[in-house]
C-alpha cells in the first residue's frame, strides 16, 4: 500500500510538471528534430512545469544545437525564461 501511494504520488509530479513532455523534447532536440519556436512554446509562461525544467530545457536546446543560436535568439530565449521565474 505505501509503494502504491509513492507512485500515485510521483506520477501525479510528473504529470503536474509534464517531465515527459519535456524528457521527449530533449531528445528531439539532441537528434535536431525540434525548432526554437516549440522550445519558445515549451518555456512560455503558461507552459507547465517548473522554472528549472524550463531552464534544463534551454541548456539542453542549445547544447545540441549544431551551430550556435544567434545572439538575438539568445536574447529572446533569455527572455522567455526570465519571464517564467528563471534567472
Amino acid at each position: 500500500d505505501k509503494h502504491t501511494n509513492i507512485a500515485t504520488a510521483l506520477l501525479g509530479k510528473i504529470k503536474a510538471r509534464t517531465l515527459d513532455q519535456f524528457h521527449s523534447m530533449e531528445e528531439e532536440f539532441i537528434t535536431n528534430k525540434v525548432s526554437k519556436d516549440k522550445l519558445l512554446e515549451m518555456i512560455s509562461p503558461a507552459a507547465k512545469g517548473t522554472a528549472e525544467d524550463k531552464l534544463r530545457l534551454a541548456i539542453v536546446y542549445v547544447l545540441a544545437s549544431e551551430t550556435n543560436p544567434a545572439p538575438a535568439d539568445y536574447e529572446t530565449i533569455e527572455g522567455a525564461l526570465r519571464t517564467c521565474g528563471s534567472d
